[in-house]
């Protein structure tokens, strides 16, 4: 038990060690797309962008790349959807809150973070405009390989119909952490539905292979 602890402190360490050096940066890609087609949300996430410049890695979220803004509010702005699903906390959410405020959607949003650190960073930050960011444990496993991670917040299920996966980040499983994990939230949502639902996911390139698979097997469309 205690070379167990001594593990994870020893962890938690070098994970910081190696953050000590990195700032904030922003993920520019798509950026002139984005503030062509979008000047103002452009600009609102700038001025939040603004307030970090400098700062260490740890002191704020990491954001998206400007190209998955765009396309946020394109999907958003096009399906109208009823529930957006959020899985992982951080700019999306104040886009999205100011999206649904700023158009008066008829929209319910509801956002997981499994981290004290960045909940508490979101509320102060004044960056979740709907109220919506809920704390949540995470239960993660391994299997055939890969490990799996999922929020264990209940919810329900039949309202979903728009998710954004984005988390999440890196947590510890078995005495490691892990940077490249399968969420497995929407999983259960559409296995629930027994139906695919839209879902927009940033980055992790083994959670959209394992959908993009599953979705062949299944012989459902990809525009989901």
């Amino acid at each position: 038990m205690l070379l167990g602890y001594i593990n994870r402190v020893l962890i938690i360490l070098v994970k910081n060690i190696g953050c000590m050096n990195k700032k904030f940066e922003i993920k520019t890609w798509g950026e002139e797309r984005f503030k062509s087609e979008n000047p103002k949300y452009y600009d609102m996430i700038q001025q939040v962008y603004n307030r970090f410049d400098g700062a260490d890695y740890t002191e704020s979220s990491m954001g998206a790349p400007y190209l998955f803004y765009n396309t946020l509010i394109k999907c958003i702005l096009k399906r109208r959807p009823k529930f957006i699903l959020e899985l992982g906390s951080g700019y999306t959410t104040y886009l999205m809150g100011t999206l649904i405020q700023d158009y008066k959607l008829d929209t319910k949003l509801l956002s997981f973070e499994n981290e004290k650190r960045w909940y508490d960073w979101i509320k102060n930050e004044k960056l979740d405009l709907l109220d919506s960011v809920v704390m949540s444990d995470i239960e993660s496993w391994e299997q055939g390989g890969e490990v799996f991670v999922k929020y264990t917040h209940d919810y329900n299920m039949d309202e979903v119909d728009f998710v954004l996966l984005d988390g999440p980040g890196h947590f510890e499983f078995n005495g490691k952490i892990i940077k490249s994990s399968i969420q497995y939230n929407y999983y259960e949502l559409i296995s629930h539905r027994n139906s695919p639902i839209r879902v927009l996911i940033d980055g992790r390139k083994s959670t959209q292979n394992f959908y993009r698979n599953l979705f062949w097997e299944k012989q459902w469309h990809p525009k989901y």
